[in-house]
């Protein structure tokens, strides 16, 4: 095509889609060796390297407020078809994203990343020089996949919901992995297929976990982990130390340089505290507020299963047993969580509860009241008492550790002379009266009230003293349970 057919091609239709019928290019983005594909999608104010080639059916999207500041992509770059790029990328010198990936807002790849086709990527991810991602891997949001980090097929790292919360992935990883939240895996590491990596464990580069092997919450790992060994929460095996072929370390111990798990084996030799909960891990040393693999009832029984643990309010320990998840619950079967996984003996075997209001992606609490554990709460949640149900107590506020004999009003009925000031309507509240007297108006303190739930509006989660609609439920304020 000559120059003055390239001129009358960029007066007549915008310069990202300027083509020449003749091959599969867009004309545009040729003068430097590269080739965007007809069929693909341009946004705008995005610029090339050379030698780039896009696809058919790939998608970039560019930013229309970025009219100085383009989106650039990189030399050598090559997107392959049903691809999706987000806004605000910078694509590397030799970088290779695989079909039908998906890539989200803000990633930065350098020189030399391979992310495999059908690869899902979340935002503010981060790979750096020679990193390379195997096919059909999942990067949660906020990972950083560092210089030298290879991932193989079919990794999955769990969404951080905060960048305090994100993995650092520098090591070599196997396929068929699974990596929880605010892990650290350093050069030099290698994990091999079929782990499972737990939130906040620390892999240094010097440690080698085996296939199979299961590594739970806040363990630190410097030596060898054999295939489908355990190293419970809270444990660390030290560089030169070996937690053999299906070998267990238990929480909270430390294997020194030197010591070796035999396999099949526990260490200690008299085997590990079957029942963990929330308060067993806080007592074994872990101070840390987040998910944790917990298994109250101990080997044999229900699962284990992941909950939330407070380490820091009131001393700690306590493990959140509901929390809600939406503004608007049209519902009055609400019961304790996980629903399939068989808490009750966190109930049941608990001595105390805590309710509060919380933000369920940091975790952090306002309102804290604790009292002891109601029997009529041992086999449901207060949302889910039937009627008007009251249980007498002495509630301790957490802020001043006062305590009070006061009245808790739950369950679903008309709320007509109770905490919500006269309101007749029938719909679920939680409340603390303001005295000992049943059907009296007028709720006490700063007790969190959660009402409007098992009704088609909005939830609140105001305080026991005001009128129920002044603080409407958000994404951060939420009404939570929690026991210990």
């Amino acid at each position: 095509m000559s120059k003055w057919n390239v001129l009358l091609a960029l007066l007549v239709a915008p310069a990202a889609l300027a083509a020449d019928p003749t091959d599969d290019c867009v004309d545009a983005y040729e003068a430097d060796g590269s080739c965007v594909s007809l069929q693909a999608t341009i946004g705008p104010n995005i610029s090339f390297g050379t030698g780039v080639t896009v696809a058919p059916r790939a998608t970039l999207a560019g930013h229309q407020s970025h009219g100085t500041n383009p989106l650039p992509v990189g030399d050598n770059v090559v997107v392959q078809r049903q691809a999706t790029i987000g806004v605000d990328h910078v694509l590397g010198n030799d970088t290779t994203i695989g079909r039908a990936a998906t890539i989200g807002a803000n990633l930065t790849t350098q020189t030399g990343a391979t992310i495999g086709y059908a690869a899902q990527l979340g935002h503010d991810v981060t790979l750096e020089a020679n990193a390379t991602v195997g096919n059909l891997a999942n990067i949660g949001d906020f990972t950083t996949v560092g210089t030298n980090a290879v991932l193989a097929r079919s990794v999955f790292v769990d969404d951080a919901g905060s960048l305090g919360q994100a993995s650092t992935i520098d090591g070599i990883v196997g396929p068929d992995t699974t990596i929880g939240t605010h892990v650290t895996i350093d050069s030099g590491a290698r994990i091999r297929k079929n782990a499972t990596i737990d939130s906040d464990v620390v892999v240094e580069g010097s440690a080698r976990v085996g296939r199979g092997a299961h590594i739970f919450p806040n363990a630190t790992i410097r030596g060898r982990v054999g295939t489908n060994a355990v190293v419970a929460g809270g444990a660390t095996v030290e560089d030169g130390a070996v937690v053999e072929r299906g070998g267990t370390l238990c929480s909270g111990e430390q294997l020194l340089s030197g010591e070796r798990v035999v396999g099949g084996e526990t260490f200690p030799s008299g085997g590990c505290e079957t029942s963990i909960t929330c308060k067993t891990l806080l007592d074994g040393g872990q101070t840390v507020s987040g998910d944790y693999t917990i298994d109250p009832d101990g080997s044999g029984g229900t699962a284990p299963f992941t909950a939330y643990c407070d380490m820091t309010v009131d001393s700690g320990g306590w493990t959140r047993v509901w929390v809600a998840v939406t503004d608007n619950y049209n519902d009055t079967g609400l019961t304790y969580l996980p629903n399939t996984s068989g808490p009750d003996s966190v109930i049941s075997n608990s001595t105390e509860m805590m309710v509060a209001f919380t933000s369920p992606s940091t975790g952090s609490t306002t309102n804290e009241w604790s009292f002891p554990t109601p029997t009529l709460l041992h086999s449901q949640t207060p949302m889910a008492a039937t009627g008007a149900q009251y249980i007498t107590s002495t509630f301790k506020r957490i802020a001043d550790q006062t305590s009070h004999a006061r009245v808790m009003r739950v369950g679903t009925a008309s709320f007509s002379d109770e905490c919500d000031e006269g309101n007749s309507s029938q719909w679920g509240q939680i409340c603390l009266k303001s005295n000992t007297s049943q059907g009296s108006v007028g709720g006490f303190s700063d007790f969190p009230m959660y009402a409007g739930y098992a009704a088609s509006n909005v939830d609140y989660c105001t305080e026991s003293p005001q009128i129920y609609t002044a603080t409407a439920c958000s994404s951060s304020r939420r009404f939570a349970i929690f026991v210990r």
